[in-house]
């Protein structure tokens, strides 16, 4: 099955760990599948290397905290520095 994983933040968060150097800076954000209530959770960008994806585009990893906010909070049987996904974000 396949499933969306959706993240919402301020654009001014986006564009501070998008900008991050130091992949110290952790923003809150809202984080939820299609069809569920949305949790505070915290991300930062990860220290690596952006991969290129496509012309003005390139892939940055970032983290997510899931209990960061919340003390014992799980999401789906995660909690803490679980999840890794990678997303396209445009080149700016």
């Amino acid at each position: 099955m396949l499933r969306t994983l959706n993240l919402e933040m301020s654009n001014a968060d986006w564009q501070t760990i998008q900008h991050d150097e130091t992949f110290d800076i952790w923003v809150p954000a809202m984080l939820w599948l299609d069809g569920e209530a949305p949790i505070l959770v915290v991300i930062r960008c990860k220290s690596a290397d952006p991969l290129a994806n496509a012309p003005g585009y390139l892939k940055v990893s970032y983290k997510i905290d899931i209990n960061e906010y919340v003390s014992g909070q799980n999401w789906h049987g995660l909690r803490g520095s679980a999840l890794e996904p990678r997303s396209a974000v445009p080149i700016s």
